[in-house]
């Protein structure tokens, strides 16, 4: 990675580490992010959880993208595969979702099984 300069600014190590193309420069880089819901194409939902909103991605994206784009990168989207709610069993694992699927890369639920 290149190093921050004296006397320069920035916002923050994250804007700093977040650019795609400081994370792409790395060969091997390795992504682990995690979600909230997946469904059956791969897709997922990590700003939300049904219709209530958790968080923003942050630089999930990004370092999906610059894992992808690094030379032998990987990237991985995790989450556990239950949960419970009112002493019910549900599943994160859905039928749809309406967000898109194009950077998910590979989706691991609890244990490591991959999902998708």
């Amino acid at each position: 990675m290149q190093r921050m300069q004296p006397g320069r600014r920035l916002a923050g190590f994250y804007q700093f580490s977040t650019v795609l193309a400081r994370i792409m420069r790395n060969d091997n880089a390795i992504a682990i992010n995690n979600t909230t819901q997946i469904d059956l194409q791969g897709q997922a939902a990590s700003e939300s959880d049904g219709h209530r909103h958790i968080s923003g991605t942050s630089g999930q994206l990004q370092f999906v993208r610059g894992a992808y784009a690094s030379k032998g990168g990987k990237s991985f989207i995790c989450l556990s595969s239950t949960y419970e709610k009112r002493d019910e069993r549900r599943s994160r694992i859905v039928l749809d979702l309406t967000s898109a699927r194009s950077w998910s890369g590979r989706l691991m639920s609890t244990g490591g099984f991959p999902v998708a």
